[in-house]
């Protein structure tokens, strides 16, 4: 699964980025060989010469990011390496942990209902339970009628540019928001609060260029910023637009009752919002609903 995450386009373009700016390769451990000292600070080391850097989300370790002969680095080039390697591989390994999660809760699943139907498919139709068993392995999700083979996965191409996320848990504003920037293909994930002090214009907004940027609670956001995003919702769609998921604790129809709101900027969060609590929690009946929601709709 490793080598699956370290190809994957935006890793492959983080180690490009890195050799030719700085000189420097990427190697990333899943092994737990961070120090708990580092764990708990989060914080970026150099140890033998080579700048460590713990990958986490949500108090979760996942990995450490390892940059090899760091130490001829300036001070402030191995922060930006630091804030860099951890705005694209924090989501990237996220999404790997929650489907080893999920794979391991379906395998327990799956074996908690072969004890009870094994038996009834080998004594009443054989031939049956061959059929179920070649379905079983051939790797179909199925969703409200829709089935999808995963060599067949259909390509999800976003036409709108701010979606808000519905929920009073942090927690699935966050996950579903990973799987969200998965789907979308964004070069990496940013979160508002850490850029929050550098947009000061619709422009800064921008020049962020090719990202998922996530408001994890539109409640906290300054008028000033409101006005900001409002400014963006009318700006022309472009493919390398920053990708905006707005975290709405309440309800969205809450949020657009209680303050004044720019009319486009509250027409996009009326049409573009998900209520999470509806989401299936498995992780890949998660993604595939995620993708119905995002197709562009057809004329049947």
């Amino acid at each position: 699964m490793i080598a699956e995450v370290m190809n994957s386009q935006s890793v492959q373009k983080l180690r490009d980025l890195l050799q030719h700016r700085y000189g420097k390769g990427l190697e990333v451990s899943i092994l737990n060989d961070a120090t708990s000292a580092e764990i708990q600070s989060a914080a970026s080391v150099l140890k033998a010469g080579d700048l460590r850097i713990p990958i986490s989300y949500n108090e979760h370790f996942l990995a450490t990011a390892v940059i090899k002969n760091a130490e001829d680095l300036e001070a402030e080039q191995q922060i930006a390496i630091s804030h860099l390697v951890r705005m694209v591989l924090e989501p990237v390994f996220y999404n790997w942990f929650l489907n080893q999660a999920s794979q391991a809760q379906l395998q327990q699943n799956r074996r908690a209902q072969s004890t009870h139907s094994d038996s009834f498919y080998v004594q009443s139709n054989p031939a049956e339970k061959e059929r179920a068993s070649e379905d079983s392995s051939s790797n179909v999700t199925s969703i409200s009628g829709f089935n999808f083979l995963s060599e067949t996965r259909p390509i999800v191409q976003l036409t709108d540019r701010i979606w808000t996320l519905e929920s009073p848990r942090e927690e699935l504003i966050n996950k579903v928001a990973v799987h969200f920037h998965e789907i979308s293909e964004k070069w990496a994930m940013l979160r508002f609060a850490e850029l929050e002090k550098q947009i000061l214009t619709v422009n800064d907004l921008q020049e962020l260029g090719d990202i998922t940027l996530l408001i994890e609670d539109w409640a906290m956001m300054t008028q000033q910023h409101r006005q900001i995003l409002a400014e963006y919702s009318q700006v022309k769609f472009e493919e390398s637009s920053p990708l905006i998921l707005i975290g709405v604790k309440s309800s969205v129809s809450d949020v657009l009752s209680h303050g004044e709101v720019d009319p486009e900027l509250a027409k996009q969060m009326r049409s573009n919002r998900i209520e999470l609590g509806r989401l299936p929690q498995d992780f890949s009946r998660l993604q595939e609903s995620l993708k119905l929601l995002l197709l562009p709709a057809v004329e049947v």
